[in-house]
């Protein structure tokens, strides 16, 4: 059975997820906190024998609270590679900063970013990009599901029946769409993706309850 840590951090409590696979660790959406979290990957690390050539840092999409860990991971884990959907990529690198500040200044949560980002640097570069039905490593399959982002994307692993679904499936509810890069429509038919998998996936979102199952669900 695997073994999955949930730290939930930060001021919008993001779940981020570490789990060890065959050929390395997995940090997902690391959105605040890297010193909690370099605790718990030492562990892990340790515990497991890898290096941290062998950590992936997973974004299941690029706003900021699923995001702001990411520099400080790089500074502890330099070897440590970043994954992200194409689609969300404006999220990371050059003029980050500007990007993540507009948008959450369109719902007057500018100060978030002044907060997190207060000396204005741009975030690390994504070092890949995946795409939907991409296997990030085995037994992981990417799920592209546009809607509360462009490049929304879930974790999924069929053998384990694991979903790591970001935030575009929560316990009874789903993402907002009313962000940029959202879309009511698309996020309708992501939503009948997911839900289109097993019963007895279990879920693990970006916030709220997690390790619930589909079947448990009662919203659609």
């Amino acid at each position: 059975m695997l073994d999955i840590i949930c730290l939930t951090l930060g001021d919008f409590g993001v779940n981020t997820y570490l789990f060890a696979h065959k050929n390395g660790l997995c940090i997902l959406d690391p959105g605040d906190k890297a010193d909690i979290i370099k605790q718990k990957v030492d562990y892990l690390l340790q515990k497991n024998n890898f290096s941290d050539n062998e950590i992936s840092i997973v974004l299941t999409h690029g706003h900021l609270d699923h995001v702001g860990a990411v520099e400080g991971l790089k500074k502890f884990f330099p070897n440590a590679k970043v994954f992200i959907n194409s689609k969300d990529k404006l999220c990371l690198g050059k003029n980050s900063y500007n990007f993540q500040y507009e948008d959450f200044a369109r719902s007057g949560m500018g100060f978030y970013v002044e907060n997190m980002l207060p000396d204005e640097n741009d975030l690390p570069d994504a070092d890949n990009f995946f795409s939907d039905g991409e296997v990030l490593f085995e037994g992981w399959k990417i799920l592209e599901t546009p809607g509360h982002t462009q490049g929304s994307s879930c974790l999924y692993n069929e053998k384990e029946k694991i979903l790591f679904s970001g935030d575009t499936l929560f316990w009874n509810s789903y993402g907002r769409t009313d962000l940029y890069g959202g879309d009511e429509l698309k996020m309708i038919d992501s939503l009948k993706k997911l839900l289109s998998l097993p019963d007895d996936v279990k879920v693990f979102p970006g916030h709220g309850k997690y390790g619930f199952t589909l079947s448990d669900l009662s919203f659609y």
